[in-house]
């Protein structure tokens, strides 16, 4: 799994390429959870280049969405 990071004014995006399974969750997760702590940014998740995804990478996301809020 690939991930990259970049500024646009208030919008952090991350991009996520390849697998996002069991064995890189991890990554995604703690990635998110510190994107997610600071205040006054949004996020923007980029998923286009994503070729799989595993149920551990959508219990990230799902997670990821309810810190969000």
């Amino acid at each position: 799994m690939g991930l990259n990071e970049t500024n646009d004014g208030l919008v952090k995006v991350i991009s996520v390429s390849g697998r996002l399974d069991g064995t890189t969750a991890a990554a995604l997760s703690d990635r998110l959870t510190s994107s997610l702590g600071q205040s006054g940014q949004k996020l923007l998740l980029e998923l286009s280049q994503l070729e799989y995804i595993s149920s551990a990478g959508f219990r990230v996301l799902l997670i990821a969405a309810k810190q969000a809020k």
